[in-house]
């Protein structure tokens, strides 16, 4: 990973993210991918694609403010939850019927 200068370094910087948020606690540790197509590598996706998901479906991104173009990053822990909580949401509507009342598995519908 490229450093930048000390007095630029960026990586200790907070993220946007409220204080209220849960994932505004992020250890200086934690794998931070830094640009479009680091976190399209990351999500094993196009970099288009994951600029459409944080702007549709919300997918958890942090830009560095300054300039037109804001650099974008995201915590690798962060798109992991991002993707489970995703599949979570996807697996409970499986288990719903018409109404949105929730079925067991041996139930007919």
């Amino acid at each position: 990973m490229r450093r930048l200068n000390p007095v630029l370094d960026l990586t200790a910087m907070t993220p946007t993210t409220p204080p209220n948020s849960p994932s505004f606690a992020q250890p200086h540790s934690a794998p931070r991918l830094n640009g479009w197509q680091a976190i399209a590598d990351c999500l094993g996706r196009d970099r288009t694609t994951a600029i459409r998901w944080a702007q549709d479906r919300g997918l958890p991104v942090h830009r560095i403010p300054g300039g037109k173009r804001a650099s974008v990053f995201a915590y690798a822990a962060e798109l992991d939850r991002w993707i489970n909580s995703a599949r979570a949401e996807q697996a409970d509507h499986g288990n719903r019927d018409s109404t949105g009342v929730g079925r067991t598995n041996d139930q007919q519908v």
